[in-house]
């Protein structure tokens, strides 16, 4: 609420000044989004609002708040699912090499692949995939959607970002798995190799893998207005994008609610699936 009335202009005025209207309908506007009242009146309006599931009204799209984000958050959610999917089979699979051939080259390759996952900028890998992968090889569509080609070059691209922390947790994961006592002991005791990976090393390693998922899960729902910007796909973040630069009040507000309470929900989602899979964890 404070930050957005930081920036510096008025939305109303910068939305009909422009057009020409006249003083008295931009006063009008004013007092109709509440923009006339002092800023503690203005901020106690908005709690009771809130409380009451009242995200108020768009001011450059003139409806509900609310409306806006329902039509926008499949779209997101689509993209957040594809990026997850992607971070999963790249960070895995680089974690399961690196910790099965620990201190190998296919250890220091997976690892300095997991760096350079996690430091390249988001829109840098966007704008590389779309000159190397639209523009030049022309596989796949640069903007838009509608078909899952729209969604290829937005997944990875989102889902490079977080596969390095995949990786870097599910190797670390693994080795203090396979380093446990009962897995030492099994593995004195000949148990095959793949049997004591799946049913001991990875089984063991899985709580902690599932609780970062639930937090990459969380930052993708709520961290694709980049990507969503690069490729022009609607969504979530886009939208955000667009009231920020509006400096449309309740819409940006509306956005950042919603975004941090599925951040809330997808890691309540993962600590409780947390619990299910390690008996320890519920334990008082």
């Amino acid at each position: 609420f404070l930050m957005m009335r930081l920036l510096p202009g008025d939305p109303v005025e910068a939305l009909l000044a422009e057009a020409g209207a006249p003083p008295a309908l931009i006063e009008s506007w004013r007092s109709r989004y509440g923009l006339d009242r002092p800023l503690p009146v203005q901020y106690v309006l908005y709690l009771g609002a809130l409380v009451r599931g009242d995200l108020g009204e768009s001011i450059i799209y003139r409806r509900p708040v609310l409306a806006l984000i329902g039509e926008q958050f499949p779209s997101t959610v689509t993209l957040a699912l594809a990026a997850l999917a992607v971070a999963l089979v790249l960070g895995g699979g680089l974690g399961l090499a690196g910790a099965l051939y620990r201190g190998r080259p296919a250890d220091w390759l997976s690892r300095l692949l997991a760096v350079g996952s996690v430091s390249l900028p988001t829109y840098w890998t966007g704008i590389v995939a779309v000159m190397v992968f639209s523009a030049g090889l022309r596989w796949f569509p640069a903007s838009g959607e509608g078909t899952w080609r729209h969604l290829v070059l937005p997944a990875m691209t989102l889902g490079i970002a977080s596969a390095g922390v995949v990786a870097r947790l599910t190797r670390v994961a693994i080795l203090e798995a396979g380093s446990a006592p009962h897995v030492q002991v099994a593995l004195s005791k000949g148990l095959p190799g793949r049997l004591l990976l799946t049913r001991h090393v990875l089984l063991n390693a899985a709580p902690g893998v599932v609780t970062l998922l639930g937090l990459q899960a969380g930052f993708l729902l709520a961290g694709t207005a980049i990507t969503e910007t690069i490729f022009s796909r609607p969504g979530l973040g886009r939208l955000l994008v667009e009231a920020v630069v509006a400096q449309d009040y309740p819409l940006a507000q509306g956005c950042i609610m919603f975004a941090a309470l599925i951040y809330t929900l997808a890691n309540t989602v993962s600590d409780i699936a947390s619990a299910a899979l390690d008996p320890r964890v519920r334990e008082p």
